[in-house]
């Protein structure tokens, strides 16, 4: 398939909305005297195993660009349900405000943000102890398996007091592993203390604000609740921001991948089918066919009335100069 025949694929496979690089895909794909070029390209049998090739990266490329306008136009939905979860909830959070009383949520703010550092504390607290289980685990694992190695280190001593090597580098493989196993498994271990620590403290001067501002705290619960749930719900929604994010720069990466690999087969077969033409007007009379195939005569005329890309147009003059000189030389011939 030329690039002639790109350009007509791609127009049976039609963009959705234009992409940043539509205007590019243009150039890279471009019709180009599609009579001539496929009267060339069908004497190519090189250019023909593009074919495949080239239908399958245009098939690529317009599943990535109709992916990159779906997941753009989910990115812009996301966006703007942000924003109107955003104001809803802050309507209904102000006249919440106002029914709970200024001064009730104000006292029992420390009490809130208290409980909600002590709920990150836990789960950090979890975390370093899930942490700690599996390092001691490795740790133990490394300390069996320094006390193999030692054992057959042992057995394995020449008679002239020589080590086995063999022997003596799995012995500091596992000493290696069983250091590194000790060291992370000693920090977490001090984390999850330090966590613990921190945690007893805030419970202890939450359960001091709640008996001091127990009715504060019990008239507020409303507001905070429902700051709570609003926290969650815009959160949710700017991590599905972020994935559509990541998922768009991934299948951008695809599109312009895919789009580069197009550009070198379009560039291949210019370069082929240069070499070709070149190639058929060089030919000497008598040698394969008799003074010049008529069909590359034609399409060497052909090639000086179409308008073809700066690239392609010295290749051009010459094709025309080449032409009329065999033309000459065929009338003399005769």
């Amino acid at each position: 398939m030329s690039s002639n025949e790109i350009g007509h694929h791609n127009h049976h496979h039609p963009r959705n909305v234009d992409y940043n690089d539509h205007h590019h895909h243009h150039e890279l794909i471009e019709e180009d005297s599609s009579s001539i070029n496929n009267e060339i390209d069908y004497q190519i049998p090189d250019i023909k195993e593009f074919d495949p090739k080239i239908r399958d990266l245009l098939d690529d490329l317009n599943r990535y660009s109709t992916k990159i306008n779906q997941l753009e136009q989910c990115f812009q939905e996301e966006n703007s349900r942000f924003h109107r979860v955003l104001n809803e909830s802050s309507i209904q959070l102000n006249k919440i405000f106002k029914k709970c009383g200024e001064r009730n949520i104000s006292t029992s703010r420390p009490y809130y943000e208290a409980l909600q550092k002590l709920n990150d504390l836990k789960i950090k607290c979890q975390t370093a102890a899930l942490k700690f289980e599996k390092f001691n685990e490795l740790y133990m694992n490394a300390k069996q398996a320094i006390s193999d190695a030692e054992l057959m280190f042992h057995k394995n001593i020449k008679d002239d007091g020589h080590f086995d090597q063999y022997w003596q580098e799995k012995l500091n493989i596992a000493n290696s592993k069983f250091m590194e196993a000790k060291l992370k498994r000693e920090e977490h271990e001090l984390e999850h203390l330090s966590l613990m620590a921190q945690i007893r403290l805030l419970e202890y001067n939450s359960n001091d604000l709640k008996t001091k501002h127990k009715n504060s705290i019990k008239r507020a619960k409303p507001y905070f609740d429902e700051a709570h749930n609003i926290d969650l719900k815009l959160k949710k929604i700017r991590d599905d921001t972020k994935l559509l994010e990541e998922e768009l720069a991934k299948c951008k990466s695809q599109y312009s991948t895919t789009l580069k690999n197009l550009e070198n087969i379009s560039e291949e077969i210019h370069e082929k089918r240069a070499q070709y033409i070149a190639k058929s007007l060089k030919r000497e009379p008598g040698v394969g066919a008799e003074i010049i195939d008529q069909n590359c005569l034609e399409i060497a005329e052909n090639l000086s009335k179409i308008e073809l890309n700066p690239d392609e147009k010295n290749t051009a003059t010459d094709f025309h100069s080449l032409s009329t000189t065999l033309s000459s030389s065929s009338s003399l011939s005769s």
